[in-house]
């Protein structure tokens, strides 16, 4: 019997529509002010207790002279990076 497994919910309707404004926001209102980083040369170890420290699933790579975005580096690049020693 399937009555009573579906039963409408106004709060739910008020947070579909709360999800769907907050789609339409711009990223710069979920942009972070001073973002973790590395450099290139900075040993993996680092970067995951960085991860684990800050509770975050990647960090971006900025080279230590121009400040350009070298990469991203996230936590499936580092288990796909160690699966081979696994």
């Amino acid at each position: 019997d399937l009555r009573g497994m579906f039963v409408w919910d106004p709060d739910l309707n008020r947070f579909e529509a709360a999800a769907v404004n907050r789609l339409q926001m711009p990223v710069s209102e979920f942009l972070v002010g001073s973002p973790i980083t590395v450099d290139p040369e900075t040993e993996l170890s680092d970067v995951i207790a960085l991860m684990l420290e800050h509770g975050i699933g990647a960090v971006p790579v900025i080279h230590p002279h121009s400040n350009d975005l070298v990469g991203i580096i996230s936590y499936v690049d580092v288990l796909r990076g160690l699966q081979d020693i696994a």
